[in-house]
């Protein structure tokens, strides 16, 4: 799924802390957003996840105008929580059955190299 953002302005205190004329994210392809502190890194990634609303402009998700995408925090959220049941709350939350919630987090958990970490609680991990 291609995401695309036309013309996406994101202002805090009237203060503008994203300003993207275009831009198009590629599906199936690894992206790496780098930039100093407070160029917008995280202000991005919270609109695409939908956490976050433009003052101007549209993000676009392969057509449609809802996220179909996740977002993970880097700092525990839910530190009496597993790393598994933190990836299952978001499908949880969108009524996902618990068959399917389970091949996805399992499915993804093995493409981020992560089904180790499953049963650990969030405030044991690293932050790297």
């Amino acid at each position: 799924m291609d995401i695309e953002f036309e013309g996406v302005q994101v202002e805090r205190g009237g203060r503008r802390v994203l300003d993207i004329p275009s831009l198009r994210l590629r599906g199936r392809r690894t992206t790496a957003i780098l930039g100093p502190n407070g160029s917008g890194k995280t202000t991005l990634l919270r609109l695409l996840a939908g956490l976050e609303r433009a003052r101007a402009g549209h993000v676009s998700y392969g057509g449609a105008s809802h996220p179909s995408v996740a977002y993970v925090f880097q700092e525990e959220v839910f530190l009496r929580q597993s790393v598994r049941e933190n990836l299952e709350l978001g499908l949880r939350l969108r009524g996902v059955n618990n068959g399917e919630m389970r091949r996805r987090v399992e499915d993804a958990a093995a493409r981020l190299g992560i089904p180790h970490l499953m049963d650990r609680r969030a405030d044991r991990l690293s932050g790297g």
